[in-house]
């Protein structure tokens, strides 16, 4: 059970797309270490690897009589992941900084430092919560008080991002020291935190370039804007919750005989996106995103991805599910 529960950590953790690498001062060189005894996680495995989450493996290490340690020493902190050879379910993260850490059983997080305490602790919070609607931003709060660390804040940005709400985390982003945001991982965080403003309601929408199934040059302009209450489906062929969304829509039409859908369809091939269309009996307009302009320009983390665009061209919607848009539909009157 404490295996399952250590896999799963770990995957979560993976799908979060975490990224803290150094936000310290360069210093003098000082000494850390990283151990691990967990014989029975190891097993079968016999070489460890060191992986920086900028430069990529930075060191490597044997697993000995069912020990491994890494010995080095650092100016510079930086976040990274434990890995073995032969089983990549396997791993810990480590904010790897002068001390000595160890990685324990069940822990996403080595333990050892107060950075990596803090860490683990946050982490043991989340997954408390993680399945118990309406209490994530609670719990954020109150740990983001009790810990003003810049790299815990960071780390609770960049894990809650596609999790807590557009102004909430625009509101902890502002509380982030300069030397956190400066930092390579979370300047790319917020830079495309800062394309997913453009997609939020009360903006006009983002032009973009894209093409029909034919390979003909059109906009999203040609299609929205133009006195029509749009429904925009970002989807791909290949994705199981986009078909599922494109049915649930399908139904919804009848009753919102005002409402206009458009596809487009994003990280896919002309002739799966036809084939898709003929298998699901799709009646509306779909175009093509074949460079992924949609994705860059409105911070589109995930398909679907429905945005809901008024006559004007004002956003009213967007990343909403089916329901969300149902009740929203009822109570504009389209």
């Amino acid at each position: 059970m404490k295996k399952t529960i250590h896999y799963f950590l770990v995957a979560l953790l993976v799908t979060a797309m975490l990224g803290l690498g150094a936000c310290s001062k360069k210093t003098e060189k000082l000494p850390y270490t990283i151990t691990c005894d967990e014989t029975e996680l190891m097993d079968g495995c016999e070489r460890a690897y060191l992986t920086d989450l900028v430069l990529g493996v930075v060191d490597s290490a044997d697993i000995v009589d069912g020990i491994l340690c890494f010995k080095g020493e650092v100016d510079t902190a930086f976040f990274a992941m434990v890995t073995f050879d032969n089983n990549p379910w396997l791993g810990w993260y480590v904010y790897v900084e002068p001390g000595e850490m160890q990685l324990h059983d069940v822990m996403v997080f080595a333990e050892g430092t107060e950075i990596n305490n803090d860490l683990e602790l946050w982490m043991e919070e989340l997954m408390e919560i993680y399945s118990e609607e309406g209490t994530i931003e609670y719990t954020t709060d109150v740990y983001w008080n009790e810990n003003t660390n810049g790299i815990v804040r960071g780390f609770m940005v960049t894990t809650l991002m596609d999790v807590l709400p557009f102004a909430k985390l625009d509101t902890m982003i502002s509380q982030l020291p300069p030397e956190v945001m400066n930092n390579r991982y979370i300047a790319k965080f917020l830079k495309e935190f800062e394309q997913r403003r453009s997609a939020q309601p009360g903006n006009k929408f983002a032009d973009l370039p894209l093409t029909t199934l034919d390979g003909e040059a059109v906009k999203l302009s040609d299609y929205v804007g133009k006195g029509d209450v749009v429904l925009v489906d970002f989807w791909a062929s290949w994705c199981g919750p986009c078909r599922r969304a494109i049915a649930s829509m399908q139904a919804l039409l009848p009753q919102h005989k005002n409402l206009k859908v458009l596809g487009v369809a994003v990280s896919d091939e002309a002739p799966d996106t036809r084939d898709a269309m003929e298998a699901m009996n799709i009646t509306w307009p779909v175009i093509c995103d074949t460079t992924n302009n949609a994705i860059t320009t409105y911070g589109i983390s995930g398909i679907p991805f429905l945005m809901l665009i008024d006559r004007d061209g004002t956003i009213l919607a967007t990343n909403i599910s089916e329901e969300e848009l149902e009740t929203l539909l009822v109570e504009k009157g389209i």
